[in-house]
């Protein structure tokens, strides 16, 4: 929509209302300085009254929705009544596969960072990983430790010695203890090697135990689920195929 010129009207999350103001302002100048006219406008609220207003209105004929399946659920209906247009981003049960070749000294930092990095807080965090049995163990061992690295470097964004910065409401760590009880209930081993109350290492003992985080749906979490797998064709799962997906796999004499 900016390439061609269309004015772009943005809801942030109401959490986050000066970063989005800040944005905006830089995107706008960066247009000043080549010559266009500003494209780029935002509402803020604490609410949700705006939003639905905007989705609502038949002058905007696109929207675009990033956020929990339930929430684009209603905005798709409201946009289809209007016969108006959507762009959905929705949910987010992100997985990395990891084959029997992975190169682990290029995947664990990928695999910490997706799943801890910004807290977990942001729709591409990382929430199952997939690996291949053989080396399922070694890959676990060099996560915990990687984890426990991050667990004393928490705190102060703004201070470079730290590597995760806070949730960023009392709501959040709410859903985060929540989901950890989640994950114990239905059958979630929790590793015992890192803080049960920053980020999380949830062992599942086969594939069939999706309801840790399939049903998590929108909840932006420090945890990440653990599955074995005896080959790739074995993780190549539907549910993994209706999200984002990773594969890492190495590559010998490359």
């Amino acid at each position: 929509a900016a390439i061609c010129g269309d004015v772009c009207i943005w809801k942030p999350s109401n959490k986050t209302p000066l970063t989005a103001i800040a944005s905006m302002k830089i995107c706008n100048e960066a247009l000043r300085e080549g010559g266009f006219p500003d494209i780029f406008f935002l509402i803020n609220d604490a609410g949700t009254a705006l939003s639905e207003k905007l989705v609502a209105d038949k002058r905007v004929p696109l929207i675009s929705f990033t956020g929990s399946t339930q929430v684009g659920r209603t905005v798709n209906q409201v946009v289809a009544k209007r016969l108006g247009r959507c762009l959905l981003e929705l949910g987010g049960n992100n997985a990395i596969i990891l084959d029997e070749t992975a190169d682990l000294k290029l995947a664990v930092p990928g695999i910490v960072f997706g799943a801890v990095g910004t807290a977990g807080q942001r729709c591409t965090t990382t929430r199952r990983l997939i690996v291949h049995e053989s080396i399922y163990a070694d890959v676990l061992a060099t996560l915990v430790k990687a984890y426990k690295q991050v667990e004393g470097k928490i705190g102060d964004p703004l201070d470079t010695a730290n590597l995760m910065g806070p949730l960023n409401s009392p709501q959040a760590v709410e859903q985060f203890l929540a989901s950890i009880e989640k994950a114990k209930a239905a059958a979630g081993e929790i590793s015992k090697d890192i803080n049960e109350n920053r980020a999380m290492i949830v062992l599942a003992s086969d594939h069939d135990s999706d309801n840790l985080y399939i049903n998590m749906d929108g909840k932006k979490q420090m945890l990440i689920e653990t599955l074995v797998c005896a080959a790739l064709d074995d993780a190549v799962v539907e549910e993994i195929l209706t999200s984002s997906l990773e594969i890492i796999k190495g590559y010998k004499n490359k």
